[in-house]
C-alpha cells in the first residue's frame, strides 16, 4: 500500500511541473519529461488531485507527447483529460485538443495518401515495359 503522505502536496507538483515546463522550452529531452511528468502524474493519482494542477499537467505531458509522436502517451493524457473535462475541470480545453488531434491526422492521413500514390504509381510503372529506344 503507497503511503499517501509520501506524496508530492500539491504545491510541490506544481514547483516540479514548472521546472520541467522550464527545462522542456531551453533543452527538450523526452526521456527526463516524461518521467518527470509521469511521476507528477502518480503523485495527482495517490492523492486523489482532479482539479487544474492535473489539467495542467496532463495537458502538458499531451502536448509534450504530440510533439515527439508519442501517440500511446498522448491517448493516456487524452483520455484522462476528457474525464476532467467531463467532469467541469477547466483547462485548455477540448477544442485544443480536437486541434491538435485534427493537425495529426491530417499529417498521417497525408503520408497515407501519399505512400498509396507511390506504391500505386510503382506498380503501373513495373508493368509498363520500357522501349529498347528509351533505354
Amino acid at each position: 500500500m503507497i503511503d499517501v503522505r509520501a506524496a508530492g502536496a500539491p504545491q510541490v507538483l506544481r514547483q516540479a511541473l514548472a521546472l520541467v515546463k522550464a527545462r522542456w522550452a531551453q533543452q527538450p529531452d523526452y526521456q527526463y519529461a516524461w518521467k518527470q511528468l509521469k511521476s507528477i502524474r502518480q503523485d495527482l493519482t495517490v492523492q486523489g488531485v482532479a482539479g487544474a494542477l492535473a489539467v495542467d499537467v496532463y495537458e502538458t505531458h499531451g502536448r509534450i507527447a504530440l510533439e515527439v509522436d508519442d501517440q500511446a502517451e498522448f491517448r493516456q493524457c487524452l483520455s484522462v483529460l476528457r474525464r476532467l473535462y467531463d467532469d467541469g475541470v477547466s483547462g485548455v480545453g477540448a477544442c485544443v485538443w480536437a486541434g491538435h488531434m485534427c493537425i495529426k491526422l491530417t499529417v498521417w492521413c497525408c503520408w497515407c495518401m501519399v505512400w498509396r500514390w507511390f506504391r500505386d504509381d510503382r506498380v503501373e510503372f513495373q508493368a509498363v515495359p520500357v522501349s529498347a529506344e528509351a533505354a
